[in-house]
């Protein structure tokens, strides 16, 4: 069964928007100023972190369906760490969670993860947990996070890239490839993916 072309237009949209985003080019500015200062040691981290998540980010983009659980794992946790080094702090942003194995949909968790983060820029804490929940299939992750913006408000290259996600959403919900369930409140956000179909993809 061959990819619908709405898969692969959305996920090379996501793709373009997450290698031209802030995680990547504000920690360049970071490494630049720890080389000008001569912190070595700080450095060596966000370069770390920095190839990681490109790396991370590359391996989940290489199916326009699903991606591996331990990309995608490793992707959120460089993605929070680069965000706490961006933002000068200790403890607002945390991941947890073991990768485990099996696939799930692509470009759904980082995206998500993002927008938890952007609804509380200020201050608050920000907690998520990647599970296994009913089996390899169904995969969970569950965002808390407090003191959150009740109202926030997104420019322009944010809406974009929320336009964008919300239509792969639709997108594999529509084509069966997995059932995702979304749901945010003032305190709380959760997304559970179940994977469905992954005989349509072409990752194998």
């Amino acid at each position: 069964m061959s990819i619908p072309s709405n898969h692969s237009e959305t996920s090379l949209a996501l793709l373009r928007r997450y290698t031209a985003s802030h995680a990547v080019f504000n920690s360049l500015s970071a490494l630049q100023l720890c080389l000008l200062s001569n912190d070595a040691a700080g450095g060596l981290d966000l370069l770390r972190h920095h190839s990681g998540y490109l790396r991370a980010l590359t391996a989940t983009a290489r199916c326009a369906v699903c991606a591996d659980v331990a990309d995608e794992h490793r992707l959120l946790e460089h993605f929070a760490w680069l965000e706490n080094r961006r933002n000068a702090r200790q403890s607002v942003l945390h991941y947890e969670g073991r990768p485990g194995t099996g696939r799930i949909a692509s470009f759904i968790l980082l995206p998500f993860l993002e927008f938890q983060e952007l609804r509380n820029p200020k201050g608050g804490e920000i907690n998520a947990q990647f599970l296994a929940q009913s089996g390899e299939a169904t995969r969970i992750l569950h965002v808390h996070f407090s003191l959150p913006a009740r109202n926030p408000v997104w420019n322009e290259e944010q809406t974009q890239r929320r336009a964008i996600w919300l239509e792969r959403l639709q997108h594999l919900n529509d084509d069966g490839i997995c059932r995702i369930t979304w749901q945010e409140s003032d305190k709380e956000a959760s997304i559970t993916l179940n994977q469905l179909n992954h005989e349509s993809c072409n990752c194998r």
